[in-house]
């Protein structure tokens, strides 16, 4: 694969966004909002991975997207919810079936959540 070729993948991820937990698309930069949103303003909760997936995501800058099944803990309410991640292929050994984390529920729809840090 050669260089134009590799300039036409990102550009086409970064066009065609990620996938929501919902099954619609956001963009790159949406997602990028998103983020900072719920970093910012989202639920604190603890839960425990039951389940990585690879999207077959790939971002610029060689991270692969996961969908993270999470059993989450939310205020003493148990449910499962969903994080859609990239995680760059030298931290992807911390995200194990059965980690723990806190992470940051969107108070929009606490089912998309966003991983914010290991609790083992």
């Amino acid at each position: 694969m050669g260089l134009m070729d590799n300039i036409k993948n990102a550009q086409e991820a970064m066009a065609g966004g990620v996938p929501d937990t919902t099954g619609g698309a956001v963009g790159g930069l949406e997602q990028a909002q998103w983020m900072q949103r719920i970093a910012t303003d989202g639920l604190d909760g603890e839960g425990t991975i039951t389940s990585l997936d690879k999207t077959g995501n790939v971002d610029p800058g060689g991270a692969n997207e996961y969908a993270i099944k999470v059993d989450a803990n939310l205020g003493g309410e148990s449910y499962e919810a969903t994080a859609m991640q990239f995680l760059h292929p030298s931290s992807e050994d911390s995200y194990k079936v059965g980690g723990k984390f806190e992470f940051k529920a969107d108070p929009d729809d606490k089912t998309r959540i966003l991983l914010m840090g290991g609790l083992d």
